[in-house]
């Protein structure tokens, strides 16, 4: 028999009712706030990149206060891990990669002039996959009454959510 390291133990949830939470929605939400986690990590990496290639100083400090932002959704996203007993560890999602390889892409193939409205394009498509992703997160954990987790990734969601409308604003205005 093989047995596979790091698969979620319902055990170590508490849920609202006397009823076990059934083991393919603890797997479900530790792999979502796992590919969470490296989202965030990945563009802790990556803003900083969009930041020296843009043109437009609005654009850089709203990348600048995005940054610190996603310092805050780690930090944050940590603290749901150790609700729930997981150790906060990042799983590849291969979106996230795709969303970041096509605006790496993006920035390398336009003129200076126009790459800011290529890293708002991009902006856009990352926050409107992340505002997704913890808006699906939160409802597994909302039916798993993780009352907690619950509130703090509606507030990323929505964090996201604003930052996108930031983002379009500034596209507006260029």
């Amino acid at each position: 028999m093989m047995v596979q390291k790091n698969l979620p133990d319902s055990s170590r949830f508490e849920a609202g009712s006397k009823e076990r939470i059934a083991a393919d929605q603890i797997s479900a939400y530790e792999i979502q706030l796992r590919n969470m986690l490296y989202a965030e990590k990945a563009l802790l990496r990556f803003v900083p990149t969009m930041m020296e290639s843009t043109t437009s100083q609005p654009l850089n400090d709203m990348l600048r206060a995005y940054h610190k932002q996603i310092k805050g959704h780690v930090i944050s996203l940590e603290s749901v891990f150790k609700t729930v007993r997981i150790h906060p560890e990042s799983l590849k999602d291969a979106q996230t990669d795709s969303l970041l390889s096509e605006s790496e892409q993006g920035m390398k193939n336009t003129r200076h002039g126009v790459r800011d409205t290529q890293i708002v394009e991009s902006l856009i498509k990352i926050n409107k996959h992340k505002e997704d992703a913890y808006m699906a997160v939160s409802e597994i954990a909302k039916a798993m009454g993780l009352n907690d987790s619950v509130r703090l990734l509606q507030e990323m969601s929505t964090n996201e959510k604003n930052k996108a409308e930031e983002v379009k604003a500034l596209q507006i205005e260029s």
